[in-house]
C-alpha cells in the first residue's frame, strides 16, 4: 500500500484515512515502521490537513515510545509548532502532542 505513489492521498482521502487509521490502531508498533516513516517524511502537511490531522493523531497514540519520541522532535520545533498552533487542524495534532 506504502509504496504506491499516491500513498499520500490514501493518508488525506476522506475515505482511505479511515482504512490507515485502523491499520495504525490494530497492528503492533513494530509493524508501523514503513507507515511510521512515511508520515514523518510528511508529517507537517499532515498535521495541518482536515483529514491527515487524524492520521498523525492516530499514531501518535497507537505508535512505540520511540516512534511518538520521533513525532514529538519534529513537532516541538519552534516553528513548526507555530504552524500547527495557527492552524485550525494543527491545533488538534499539537493538543495530543502534549500528552506524549
Amino acid at each position: 500500500m506504502l509504496r504506491h505513489s499516491g500513498a499520500m492521498s490514501l493518508m488525506t482521502g476522506s475515505k482511505s484515512s479511515y482504512v490507515v487509521q485502523k491499520l495504525i490502531s490494530v497492528l503492533p508498533s513494530s509493524e508501523l515502521g514503513e507507515l511510521h516513516q512515511m508520515i514523518l517524511a510528511n508529517l507537517l502537511p499532515l498535521s495541518l490537513d482536515t483529514v491527515g490531522c487524524r492520521v498523525v493523531q492516530f499514531l501518535l497514540e497507537f505508535s512505540s515510545p520511540e516512534q511518538q519520541n520521533q513525532i514529538t522532535r519534529i513537532l516541538a520545533d519552534p516553528r513548526t509548532l507555530v504552524k500547527l498552533a495557527t492552524n485550525h487542524h494543527g491545533t488538534y495534532v499539537a493538543q495530543v502532542m502534549l500528552f506524549y
